[in-house]
Protein backbone atom coordinates (compact mmCIF):
# COMPACT_ATOMS: atom_id res chain seq x y z
CA UNK A 1 0.00 0.00 0.00
CA UNK A 2 2.84 2.35 0.86
CA UNK A 3 4.52 1.65 -2.49
CA UNK A 4 1.32 2.48 -4.40
CA UNK A 5 0.89 5.71 -2.45
CA UNK A 6 4.49 6.69 -3.16
CA UNK A 7 4.09 5.97 -6.90
CA UNK A 8 0.90 8.04 -7.06
CA UNK A 9 2.57 10.89 -5.19
CA UNK A 10 5.57 10.87 -7.56
CA UNK A 11 3.29 10.78 -10.60
CA UNK A 12 1.32 13.72 -9.24
CA UNK A 13 4.51 15.61 -8.43
CA UNK A 14 6.00 15.21 -11.92
CA UNK A 15 2.80 16.32 -13.65
CA UNK A 16 2.38 19.25 -11.27
CA UNK A 17 5.84 20.62 -12.04
CA UNK A 18 5.12 20.74 -15.78
CA UNK A 19 7.36 17.85 -16.74
CA UNK A 20 6.46 16.25 -20.06
CA UNK A 21 7.82 13.52 -22.26
CA UNK A 22 10.61 14.45 -24.63
CA UNK A 23 9.28 15.32 -28.07
CA UNK A 24 5.85 16.35 -26.85
CA UNK A 25 5.15 20.04 -27.16
CA UNK A 26 2.07 21.88 -26.10
CA UNK A 27 0.62 23.08 -29.38
CA UNK A 28 -2.25 25.57 -29.21
CA UNK A 29 -5.57 24.00 -30.12
CA UNK A 30 -6.04 26.66 -32.80
CA UNK A 31 -3.05 25.22 -34.67
CA UNK A 32 -4.75 22.14 -36.03
CA UNK A 33 -3.33 22.27 -39.56
CA UNK A 34 -0.04 23.35 -41.09
CA UNK A 35 1.55 23.17 -44.50
CA UNK A 36 5.12 21.86 -44.29
CA UNK A 37 7.63 22.18 -47.08
CA UNK A 38 11.38 21.87 -47.28
CA UNK A 39 14.26 22.32 -49.68
CA UNK A 40 14.84 18.59 -49.08
CA UNK A 41 11.54 16.84 -48.36
CA UNK A 42 13.27 13.61 -47.31
CA UNK A 43 15.90 15.07 -45.00
CA UNK A 44 16.07 13.62 -41.48
CA UNK A 45 15.23 17.03 -39.99
CA UNK A 46 12.09 17.43 -42.11
CA UNK A 47 11.08 13.91 -41.12
CA UNK A 48 11.58 14.78 -37.44
CA UNK A 49 9.54 18.00 -37.78
CA UNK A 50 6.77 16.02 -39.47
CA UNK A 51 6.88 13.44 -36.66
CA UNK A 52 6.64 16.10 -33.92
CA UNK A 53 3.62 17.63 -35.67
CA UNK A 54 1.88 14.29 -36.11
CA UNK A 55 2.62 13.29 -32.50
CA UNK A 56 0.85 16.47 -31.41
CA UNK A 57 -2.13 15.70 -33.68
CA UNK A 58 -1.46 18.52 -36.13
CA UNK A 59 -2.67 17.75 -39.66
CA UNK A 60 -0.06 18.39 -42.35
CA UNK A 61 -1.93 19.60 -45.42
CA UNK A 62 -1.09 19.03 -49.07
CA UNK A 63 -1.92 22.64 -50.01
CA UNK A 64 -0.79 25.85 -48.37
CA UNK A 65 -4.29 27.30 -48.81
CA UNK A 66 -5.73 24.57 -46.56
CA UNK A 67 -3.72 25.63 -43.51
CA UNK A 68 -3.45 28.86 -41.51
CA UNK A 69 0.38 28.55 -41.51
CA UNK A 70 3.13 27.35 -43.81
CA UNK A 71 6.48 26.29 -42.43
CA UNK A 72 9.35 26.08 -44.89
CA UNK A 73 12.55 24.43 -43.70
CA UNK A 74 15.26 26.10 -45.78
CA UNK A 75 18.63 24.52 -45.10
CA UNK A 76 20.32 22.44 -42.45
CA UNK A 77 24.02 22.76 -41.65
CA UNK A 78 26.14 20.63 -39.35
CA UNK A 79 29.61 21.69 -38.30
CA UNK A 80 32.13 19.87 -36.13
CA UNK A 81 35.13 21.53 -34.58
CA UNK A 82 37.68 20.74 -31.93
CA UNK A 83 36.49 21.72 -28.47
CA UNK A 84 39.41 20.43 -26.39
CA UNK A 85 42.93 19.15 -26.90
CA UNK A 86 44.61 16.74 -24.50
CA UNK A 87 48.15 16.88 -23.11
CA UNK A 88 49.26 14.67 -25.99
CA UNK A 89 48.15 17.37 -28.48
CA UNK A 90 45.33 15.15 -29.78
CA UNK A 91 41.69 16.15 -29.93
CA UNK A 92 39.89 15.01 -26.79
CA UNK A 93 36.47 16.61 -27.41
CA UNK A 94 34.46 17.85 -30.37
CA UNK A 95 31.71 20.42 -30.57
CA UNK A 96 28.81 19.72 -32.92
CA UNK A 97 26.92 22.78 -34.12
CA UNK A 98 23.70 22.42 -36.10
CA UNK A 99 21.65 25.23 -37.64
CA UNK A 100 18.50 25.29 -39.70
CA UNK A 101 16.99 28.15 -41.64
CA UNK A 102 13.22 28.46 -41.79
CA UNK A 103 10.38 30.81 -42.61
CA UNK A 104 6.76 30.92 -41.53
CA UNK A 105 4.00 32.33 -43.72
CA UNK A 106 0.32 32.90 -43.14
CA UNK A 107 -2.53 31.61 -45.31
CA UNK A 108 -2.15 34.55 -47.71
CA UNK A 109 1.56 33.80 -48.19
CA UNK A 110 2.76 36.78 -46.16
CA UNK A 111 5.82 36.28 -43.94
CA UNK A 112 4.91 36.32 -40.25
CA UNK A 113 8.56 37.11 -39.47
CA UNK A 114 11.78 37.44 -41.39
CA UNK A 115 13.44 34.13 -42.34
CA UNK A 116 15.31 32.98 -39.25
CA UNK A 117 17.64 30.28 -38.01
CA UNK A 118 17.45 27.92 -35.08
CA UNK A 119 20.60 26.34 -33.70
CA UNK A 120 21.79 23.80 -31.20
CA UNK A 121 25.25 22.85 -29.87
CA UNK A 122 26.55 19.70 -28.22
CA UNK A 123 30.01 18.70 -27.01
CA UNK A 124 31.18 15.11 -26.76
CA UNK A 125 34.39 13.43 -25.67
CA UNK A 126 36.47 11.84 -28.39
CA UNK A 127 38.67 8.84 -27.75
CA UNK A 128 41.23 8.37 -30.55
CA UNK A 129 41.88 4.83 -29.27
CA UNK A 130 38.22 3.91 -29.81
CA UNK A 131 37.24 5.87 -32.91
CA UNK A 132 34.32 3.55 -33.75
CA UNK A 133 32.67 4.19 -30.39
CA UNK A 134 33.20 7.94 -30.76
CA UNK A 135 31.68 7.83 -34.25
CA UNK A 136 28.59 6.03 -32.89
CA UNK A 137 28.29 8.63 -30.15
CA UNK A 138 28.48 11.41 -32.73
CA UNK A 139 25.78 9.74 -34.85
CA UNK A 140 23.49 9.44 -31.82
CA UNK A 141 24.14 13.06 -30.85
CA UNK A 142 23.33 14.30 -34.36
CA UNK A 143 20.05 12.34 -34.31
CA UNK A 144 19.18 13.76 -30.88
CA UNK A 145 20.12 17.28 -32.00
CA UNK A 146 17.77 17.01 -34.99
CA UNK A 147 14.92 15.93 -32.73
CA UNK A 148 15.62 18.82 -30.36
CA UNK A 149 15.84 21.24 -33.29
CA UNK A 150 12.51 19.96 -34.64
CA UNK A 151 10.90 20.65 -31.26
CA UNK A 152 12.53 24.09 -31.18
CA UNK A 153 11.09 24.91 -34.63
CA UNK A 154 7.60 23.86 -33.55
CA UNK A 155 7.80 25.98 -30.38
CA UNK A 156 8.85 28.99 -32.48
CA UNK A 157 5.99 28.38 -34.92
CA UNK A 158 3.62 28.21 -31.92
CA UNK A 159 4.90 31.55 -30.67
CA UNK A 160 4.51 33.20 -34.09
CA UNK A 161 1.04 31.76 -34.53
CA UNK A 162 -0.08 32.85 -31.06
CA UNK A 163 1.25 36.36 -31.72
CA UNK A 164 -0.56 36.53 -35.07
CA UNK A 165 -3.83 35.47 -33.38
CA UNK A 166 -3.41 38.23 -30.78
CA UNK A 167 -2.83 40.82 -33.51
CA UNK A 168 -5.83 39.71 -35.55
CA UNK A 169 -8.82 38.95 -33.31
CA UNK A 170 -10.79 38.09 -36.46
CA UNK A 171 -8.54 35.06 -37.08
CA UNK A 172 -9.53 33.51 -33.74
CA UNK A 173 -13.25 33.84 -34.49
CA UNK A 174 -12.69 32.21 -37.91
CA UNK A 175 -10.91 29.30 -36.23
CA UNK A 176 -13.70 28.97 -33.66
CA UNK A 177 -16.33 28.97 -36.41
CA UNK A 178 -14.52 26.15 -38.24
CA UNK A 179 -14.23 23.98 -35.13
CA UNK A 180 -17.77 24.61 -33.85
CA UNK A 181 -20.16 21.63 -34.18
Amino acid sequence: MMRLTLCLFLALLTTACGWQLRGSSSIPQALERIYLTSSDEHSPLTTDVRQVLLTNKVVITENSSDAPLSLRVLEENIDRRTAAVGADALTSAFELYMTVGYEVRDKQGELLAQPATASITRIYNYNPNDAASSAREETLLVREMRQDLAGQLIRRVNALYSDSLKQTPNAQSETDAKTAP
